[in-house]
């Protein structure tokens, strides 16, 4: 699988946990191996003290403001809370170290919480009490089980755009509402943005739909999403290539559904959209293919 374009893990190092910190290093070189991901490993400076190990509060404060402090805008929007409430103690201590982060075009683009991962195994929010449920390990064991689907990447390239999960949750979430997909391909860079990409459930015709979400709809990101379709059906003729717009939070009752269904070109020849019209539902529990 070929990770999307200016993919990549930092890890900020060392956990606080030595188990953890073990288990973490072996499983990014597996991501890197396996994957074909960029991992970079950061090692915060730290030193023997009175009491034990020092981690360096002056070395997390430039790391936060170099590597979080211009993302926290998105952040905020990809975690549901302030960066500064995950990475900064009520004290103002930072807590940069065990954090393994997501990169896109090497800025922050998420990470892994403990609410997340208590979400993930359908427990309440507590602290992690196993090793392999520790935020970074438990996220990149599931990147290893699931593919680079299992981050849970916005799509369409601005702060505007939608969050829009792992792909076996937009896949349900599709299929519920009358987009029925196929196989997860690897998210998919294009000018102008990042998309979800499924190829179509039909065996006996080569298709793909092109997944795209926005937070609000605004013609221009109609237009860029409308764009991207064509970019890629153009490279991918003859293929049948179909948009589906998400608007709206992830998980909210009011999200919509527009879709593009598109149709195979000539033998030889760039397929093309069908048309730029769509079809719009108010409600996503009444969403259908077009």
């Amino acid at each position: 699988m070929t990770p999307a374009l200016g993919l990549g893990l930092r890890y900020y190092a060392p956990h606080s946990s030595a188990e953890v910190d073990h288990l973490i290093r072996g499983l990014l070189v597996r991501v890197s191996k396996q994957l074909g991901v960029a991992v970079g490993t950061e090692e915060i400076r730290r030193w023997e003290g009175t009491y034990g190990i020092v981690v360096s509060q002056e070395h997390q404060a430039a790391v936060y403001r170099r590597d979080f402090l211009g993302s926290s805008r998105r952040l905020h929007q990809r975690l549901g809370v302030p960066i500064s409430s995950v990475l900064r103690r009520r004290n103002g201590r930072y807590s940069i170290v065990g954090q393994v982060a997501v990169l896109e075009n090497d800025r922050v683009d998420w990470i892994p919480t403990e609410p997340w991962v208590r979400t993930q195994l359908g427990h309440p929010p507590r602290t992690y009490t196993h090793p392999e449920e520790a935020p970074g390990a438990y996220f990149l064991r599931k990147l290893l089980l699931e593919g680079i689907g299992a981050i849970p990447r916005g799509v369409g390239g601005s702060a505007e755009d939608n969050l829009m999960g792992n792909a076996p949750e937009l896949a349900r979430w599709l299929n519920a509402h009358g987009v029925t997909v196929g196989s997860a391909l690897a998210p998919l860079a294009i000018p102008g943005g990042t998309y979800a990409l499924f190829e179509t459930s039909a065996a006996d015709e080569r298709g793909f739909w092109l997944v795209c979400g926005l937070e609000r709809f605004s013609y221009s990101g109609l237009r860029r999403a409308l764009r991207a379709r064509r970019a890629f059906a153009s490279a991918h003729g003859p293929s049948r290539v179909s948009l589906a717009l998400l608007v709206g939070p992830p998980h909210s009752e009011s999200r919509q559904l527009w879709t593009f269904p598109g149709r195979p070109g000539p033998a030889g020849a760039p397929a093309g959209p069908a048309s730029e019209s769509g079809r719009f539902t108010a409600r996503p529990r009444r969403a259908t293919a077009g």
